[in-house]
């Protein structure tokens, strides 16, 4: 993450940072300097020098208000590009590193945790530096006006170093289990709002509501567990910040007894030995935040840093014709797994013919697509595209898929088709006609660009199958794949999406489905049935 502490506006940072410092100690200048010099006779103070502190209590002001508005912006310019920066990496991962976590998780990174890393981490730790020069110069202004009372001050601050020592540290493990725990109960809820016919259906309301309410349970505890160090450590620091006010107070009475100070340098003495505690609370509470986050900000920094590799350029060489795509003696089995998808298994697929690839549940359809787009990647053997291997890059250059459940963005019907925005509305409208899909948009009244979302109620699933065709035959993939697309329809639709699908030429076409037409299956080349791979 230091990329977001150094860079162009790390300057406008320490600007402003040096600025909130220094406010408080003129402040603190500027009333222990008439204090000093006229004592309690306010009729002593010449116009002359009270304007001159009227001016360096406005400057003051002015400071702070700068120093102020300048660090919010800075702080949420830096957040909104980790969030950004964050959502990238996302986006850079390979489909099978995707699919590790759930979506809520990259939920809580791109939102929460960004929130909590500029709340908890990126701010308090610019507050630690700017409390710490106001806290010496507060210091240094002490020490000039007694150097005693200077001393008893260091002494009763010592204990407030080790607060900050054994504190963070207890803190911090319990906030990550809190962040952790939090995350998890996202999760659960989501899942359980995505499943709310089911629940319903099942009257399994009071079930799933004691399940959700065990993660609430959960997560407050951990929640409360941090209030209360929380609040156990403010307590000591103000203890402490107390005491050593009362010891400075009480020093610097004793000398003024002794005639050693004056009545005006005690009644300044005492103000600037109040300005004591405010730096030093929100020093110790930036550091305890600091500390506590440290692990956000190296989970984030993880994060960012995973599939940096695979940053992705639109060059042109990763898509070529391909005449051929081979299975070479491929061998898969899952992680923790006995039993092999695929043991030494051997295919070709040619172009400018279709390929019905049937079998029964668990027979290795899905597997064999994965494997083919590289979201998972072969025990043994090569995958071989005229033979050539490919990079994940390459492949989804050559590579459509039109999934089961097409996926539908909030956007206009154009934006779906054309995902990348580089076609032309004659290139979209073209490939529409070819998908059958103008009866749709004809019946929207903004054509092309009316607005469509992924509600079952707004596209219905013979339209979804028919975008997805549209998006894959704009960008002219040589290997298209449709994976179970027909499974969801009723048998009108689906013998028409089948034949559009039968249709396609010049393209390497696998139909992956456990439903198909018994009419249309004499127009496959070939129908390949996994039950009896070898």
């Amino acid at each position: 993450m230091k990329k977001y502490f150094i860079n162009k506006y790390t300057i406008l940072m320490i600007v402003a940072i040096l600025m909130g410092a220094i406010s408080q100690p003129l402040i603190a200048y500027a009333f222990i300097s008439l204090n000093s010099i006229y004592g309690m006779n306010p009729l002593n103070i010449k116009f002359s020098d009270f304007y001159i502190e009227i001016v360096i209590v406005i400057v003051s002001l002015f400071f702070a208000s700068v120093s102020h508005i300048a660090k919010g912006y800075v702080s949420n310019i830096e957040m909104n590009n980790v969030r950004k920066d964050m959502f990238e990496a996302i986006l850079r991962k390979t489909p099978g590193e995707f699919h590790k976590k759930d979506s809520g998780e990259y939920y809580n990174y791109v939102l929460k945790k960004v929130d909590a890393w500029q709340s908890g981490f990126y701010d308090p730790l610019w507050n630690i530096m700017q409390q710490i020069i106001e806290l010496f110069c507060i210091l240094f202004l002490v020490f000039y006006m007694n150097m005693t009372a200077g001393f008893v001050c260091i002494i009763f601050l010592i204990p407030l170093i080790l607060n900050n020592i054994i504190f963070p540290k207890i803190i911090g493990k319990s906030y990550e289990n809190f962040l952790n725990q939090d995350s998890k109960m996202v999760v659960k809820l989501k899942e359980f709002l995505a499943g709310f016919d089911v629940i319903k259906f099942n009257i399994a309301e009071r079930i799933y509501a004691d399940k959700l309410n065990n993660y609430f349970d959960k997560t407050n505890k951990y929640n409360q567990k941090i209030c209360i160090l929380n609040n156990v450590s403010g307590s000591f620091a103000n203890m402490c910040v107390v005491l050593s006010q009362i010891g400075g107070i009480g020093i610097s009475f004793v000398l003024m007894l002794r005639k050693l100070i004056g009545i005006g340098e005690f009644i300044a003495l005492i103000q600037l030995l109040s300005y004591v505690n405010e730096p030093v609370i929100k020093l110790i509470n930036a550091t305890v935040s600091c500390v506590s986050l440290k692990n956000i900000n190296i989970e984030l920094k993880e994060e960012l840093c995973a599939g940096i590799n695979n940053l992705h350029t639109n060059d042109s060489q990763y898509q070529h014709k391909v005449e051929e795509l081979i299975l070479n003696n491929i061998t898969y089995k899952y992680p923790g797994k006995q039993d092999f998808v695929f043991s030494q298994f051997s295919y070709s697929f040619k172009n400018d013919k279709k390929y019905l690839i049937i079998g029964e549940s668990g027979s290795g359809k899905s597997t064999l697509i994965k494997l083919i787009t590289g979201v998972i990647s072969v025990t043994a053997g090569e995958i071989l595209f005229d033979k050539y291997k490919m990079n994940e890059r390459e492949r989804y250059k050559n590579i459509g898929l039109v999934p089961q459940d097409v996926f539908i963005f909030d956007d206009s019907i154009r934006n779906n088709v054309d995902l990348l925005n580089t076609h032309t509305d004659e290139e979209v409208k073209e490939v529409i006609k070819k998908a059958q899909l103008m009866k749709f948009v004809n019946s929207k009244k903004e054509g092309i660009y009316s607005k469509i979302n992924n509600e079952v109620l707004q596209v219905s699933g013979g339209e979804r199958a028919r975008i997805g065709l549209a998006r894959v035959l704009l960008e002219n993939k040589s290997i298209i794949i449709f994976d179970e697309i027909l499974s969801s329809l009723d048998d009108d639709n689906a013998y028409k999406v089948e034949e559009q699908i039968l249709e396609l030429d010049n393209k390497i076409i696998i139909h992956i489905a456990h439903k198909h037409s018994n009419e249309l299956i004499m127009k496959y080349d070939q129908v390949l049935n996994l039950s009896n791979k070898k």
